[in-house]
Formats: C-alpha cells, structure tokens, sequence
C-alpha cells in the first residue's frame, strides 16, 4: 500500500477528499456565478492580448455593465464592440459629442476610428486576473463538455472506491469503516 504522503489526489485522505471536492465544485460554481451575473445585466469578457498591460492581462476576466454614453468619461476602460464577434477593452482618452477615443494602455498611439456611443457595451467594473482562461476553455465543445463531465466522473469513481472498500471489509468479516462525510 502507497505511503500517505504518495496518495495525492487518488488517495483516500481528508486533504484528498478536499481536493476532489474542490476540483468537482469549480466549474459548476464558475457557471453559476456567470450566470448570475448575466441575470444582472453584467456581461463578461475574455482579455486577449497585452495592449492594456499593466492594467489588464491576457487571459483576464473583465465583467462589464451597460451605461449610457452620458456616462462615459476620460479614463474609464470600456469595452465596445469591433464586428460581429470581437470585443476590445480599451481606456477612454476624450470624450466629444457622442464620440469616444479609445487606446490600449501599452499602445503608442489611439485606436484608429471614433467610437459611438451604441458600440460600447459598457464601462469595466472588475476584473478577475487569470479568469478567462478556464471561461474561454468552457466556451469551446471539448471544454463545456469537460467542464461537466469531470466533476461527475470525480464524483463517480470516488464512490465506486468508497462501495468497493466496503465491499472488501465485509469479505474479510471486518466492519466497514465508519467515516464522516
């Protein structure tokens, strides 16, 4: 039998059950919690790239909440919508009119076109460094499936060993053992 301090995450330890727990509750509790925020009106976007470093990180998670244009001033970090289905996050640098002018933090210059007032979705209110990456990963097929299918198979196969070593006791003529869940 494998020491305890070889176990890791297949063993059948307090700070191994933890871990399981731990890894089987994140994505769902990744998906409830942007879900809330979309019921709330805050959408959320994926970082890519390093134009607003030091600011914001490739990989990052903004959350963003409409505003009217009204509300827009110099030095707010929006996001506004560039096509179909890109969104940039970029800093407000002058306000005119019903226009914006946007540039990325490590940029040398300003974004080329003016913004209007409908294309931007809305002001930055937090961002979550590093939690892009396993919502960009949850956005692929591989990944949601992944996303909801590890933590049940976790979960599975952590009771088909908790079954199988009640099992075994009981041939031995051993009473299982009583642990607390």
């Amino acid at each position: 039998m494998p020491s305890r301090r070889t176990r890791g995450l297949c063993g059948s330890g307090r700070m191994a059950r933890a871990g399981r727990l731990a890894v089987a509750s994140f994505a769902p509790v990744l998906v409830a919690v942007l879900i809330v925020a979309r019921l709330l009106g805050v959408e959320y976007f994926v970082v890519r790239g390093r134009s607003m470093e030091p600011a914001l990180h490739d990989g990052d998670l903004v959350l963003v909440s409409a505003c009217s244009s009204a509300e827009i001033r110099s030095g707010d970090v929006v996001t506004w919508r560039a096509g179909r289905r890109t969104a940039v996050t970029h800093r407000v640098v002058s306000v005119r009119g019903g226009t914006f002018t946007t540039r990325g933090d490590a940029n040398g210059s300003q974004d080329g076109a003016k913004r209007r007032g409908r294309d931007v979705l809305g002001r930055v209110l937090a961002v979550v460094p590093r939690g892009g990456l396993p919502v960009a990963l949850l956005h692929t097929p591989g990944g949601f499936l992944a996303g909801i299918a590890a933590p049940a198979v976790l979960l599975l196969v952590s009771d088909i060993r908790r079954l199988l070593r009640r099992r075994g006791s009981a041939r031995d003529g051993r009473d299982p053992p009583i642990r607390p869940r």
